[in-house]
């Protein structure tokens, strides 16, 4: 480091002699707080302050207190050392450069001032005018603030993009991107292809409406642009081009890498369909589906649930549900239902999970559940439905059934065709008939009803292929 030299601090001193204003320095620092609106101290070569001025929008009331006080008593700890330096220099060379301090104010928090020191001559006293930062830290305060807020859209906004990108793939009905300023197509999924009857190569870049009847274009158009103009979704009813097919299109305003972009949504419906019959056909398909259906808030609190729910789930379906945790009954298996509900509040839709239920019958296997966000304009609302999995259905092979189809395989050029095919129908039969037992709880009437056969149908079955016993087929047992 370059020291300066006796010369160097000479012409300072001589640069910012202010020996004629030593006998003023009250005065000149009652003035400069005046106009300053800050505070001007005046200080002894000992550091002690021997007068304070503050201006009218200083608010500094410590600084009542401070005459006859150490100027590095006033500041807290961490700031006293700035102090000593920016005392120092005022003496030693006449001018001190600027420093950060923190006052100490009490019961309120720390008060931030930059002062600056010059020495009224080589004999005078030390000026020490202070600018008040707070105002300053506050715009810092915000500006850090506003930019975890943009931190935070950012993140809100990738989370909705993935969102919307999961239900495009998914979706049963057609589903548009749409640019917003041109209402030009950017993607569609496999249901829009088929709705508009057009090739895919065909849709890119062309206009949302090309698949629309003609007469409603132009109201289709201005309802896209309300939607991008308010940032709010907007629906109506529209006739597809050329057929007496007519749709729900709906469009919801997103934002994806800085773009304005439409998800636009298009539902077919009956022309003569009526908007309260279709909810309470909905209504009736959820109550009457076997698979369990529930939604719940953000905590795991029931809001809904279908007696088929309530069935799987050992409740009465007369109890009300509502308000009770989801987490009584359902128990995933991975982690818990606060883990399921947080995976769908980030994924917008979790698939397929297994689970099981505590108030099913034991030996039950497990469920698979499917959830997802629900739209909602008051709080956050996730849907989940549960469908009974177990070794009953149709569609899974047991492993005696398995061996037994692995026995007939083995008779190939041992045995004709239609031996063979006599063999594997009566496997099926017997398989189906024990399967329908085991999912009635082996109730031989509510077996028959599966089947849609008579009960004396069913026992004469199963006496036919000697499985009174609950045995396969006895063909499907020799090795």
């Amino acid at each position: 480091m370059i020291r300066p030299t006796s010369y160097d601090l000479q012409d300072r001193r001589e640069a910012h002699d202010a020996s004629p204003l030593s006998a003023l320095a009250p005065q000149l620092a009652s003035t400069i707080a005046s106009v300053t609106h800050d505070v001007a101290l005046v200080i002894g070569a000992d550091g002690v302050i021997h007068s304070v001025a503050c201006g009218h929008g200083a608010g500094l009331a410590a600084a009542d207190g401070w005459e006859g006080r150490p100027w590095a008593d006033t500041v807290v700890g961490t700031s006293r050392r700035k102090i000593e330096l920016l005392l120092q220099e005022a003496l030693e060379v006449g001018l001190a450069r600027r420093r950060e301090v923190n006052l100490a104010a009490g019961s309120v928090d720390d008060i931030p001032i930059a002062f600056s020191a010059v020495r009224l001559g080589s004999r005078g006293p030390v000026l020490a005018v202070g600018r008040d930062l707070r105002e300053v830290a506050t715009m810092q305060q915000r500006f850090v603030a506003a930019q975890d807020e943009l931190e935070r859209d950012r993140w809100r906004q990738r989370q909705s993009e993935t969102r919307y990108r999961t239900l495009f793939e998914v979706a049963t009905d057609a589903v548009f991107v749409v640019d917003a300023v041109t209402l030009g197509i950017v993607d569609a999924n496999a249901a829009a292809v088929r709705l508009y009857d057009l090739a895919p190569d065909q849709m890119a870049g062309k206009r949302v409406t090309i698949g629309l009847d003609r007469a409603a274009r132009a109201a289709v158009e201005e309802m896209l642009g309300a939607a991008s103009a308010t940032g709010r979704a907007r629906e109506m009813r529209v006739r597809l081009a050329g057929r007496r097919v007519t749709t729900r299109l709906s469009a919801t305003p997103f934002r994806s890498d800085g773009a304005l972009l439409l998800l636009v949504r298009a539902t077919a419906i009956d022309p003569t369909d009526e908007g309260d019959e279709a909810a309470t056909q909905f209504v009736a398909l959820v109550e009457r589906t076997p698979d369990g259906i529930v939604v719940c808030d953000a905590q795991g609190r029931v809001r809904i649930a279908n007696a088929a729910f309530a069935r799987l789930a050992g409740a009465d379906p007369n109890d009300d549900l509502r308000g009770e945790p989801l987490a009584q009954w359902l128990q995933p298996s991975y982690g818990n239902v606060n883990y399921l509900l947080a995976q769908v509040r980030r994924h917008g839709i979790v698939r397929a999970a297994r689970a099981t239920l505590s108030g099913r019958p034991p030996g039950s296997d497990a469920v698979e559940v499917a959830a997802m966000l629900l739209p909602d304009e008051d709080d956050l609302a996730i849907g989940l439905v549960l469908r009974q999995v177990d070794a009953a259905h149709p569609a899974v092979l047991t492993e005696h059934l398995a061996a037994a189809l692995a026995h007939v395989s083995a008779q190939l050029g041992l045995a004709p065709l239609p031996t063979l095919m006599q063999e594997l129908a009566q496997l099926a039969e017997g398989h189906l008939l024990l399967s329908a037992l085991e999912r009635s709880g082996g109730v031989h009437a509510a077996a028959a009803d599966l089947l849609e056969i008579s009960a004396d149908d069913f026992d004469a079955r199963l006496k036919a292929q000697h499985l009174d016993d609950g045995a396969l087929p006895a063909g499907s047992a020799a090795g």
